[in-house]
């Protein structure tokens, strides 16, 4: 859809348009034939928990919905990016966590893209977390206060926990005195 609307390449139209308007400096499709500086190996924890490779996969075919290479630096300015119009117009970002609603009506936790919800202290958070062979990531997004958290492993499922993650969070919110 991108393409067609852009008149060019998804991953030149991602570059131009996002990428580098951010300045992502360290996001990027993931290509298994090129040679991308400081990429990580990837594992996986199988149930007997002695880790090992995770097998080959070509994300290519998903660059759109989570085929790119990142950092927590990246994501976190990625995510600052949500926390005000620049990137996407204020009316996108406010559809965009705006709780949806079923057929019959009922409210969702989900917004466009990303769970909304309330954390453990009662602020509100936008997450979206992502997963691939031999990688997890989280992000959340506390609106109010402006911090934004990513936590990116090199492990497939990795066994972090929301809660955990919150935890952290909240740390820092609790540090800043903006809340």
């Amino acid at each position: 859809m991108i393409e067609s609307a852009a008149g060019e390449p998804f991953l030149t139209y991602m570059q131009q348009q996002v990428f580098t308007p951010l300045r992502l400096l360290h996001t990027t499709a993931d290509q298994n034939t090129q040679i991308i500086e400081q990429r990580s190996r990837f594992y996986e924890l199988p149930k007997d928990g002695a880790v090992e490779n995770a097998p080959y996969v070509d994300n290519s075919y998903k660059w759109a919905g989570g085929g790119f290479l990142s950092t927590p630096e990246d994501l976190v300015r990625f995510g600052s990016s949500l926390l005000q119009p620049g990137l996407l117009k204020a009316d996108t970002l406010k559809i965009m966590f705006t709780e949806q609603k079923t057929i019959s009506g009922q409210e969702v936790p989900y917004g466009i893209g990303w769970f909304l919800h309330k954390s453990h202290a009662g602020k509100w958070t936008y997450e979206h977390s992502g997963g691939s062979v031999g990688g997890t990531s989280q992000l959340i997004l506390y609106p109010d206060g402006h911090v934004v958290i990513a936590l990116v492993t090199n492990l497939s499922d990795a066994p972090w926990k929301r809660e955990e993650v919150e935890a952290i969070a909240e740390k820092f919110a609790d540090e800043s005195k903006e809340w």
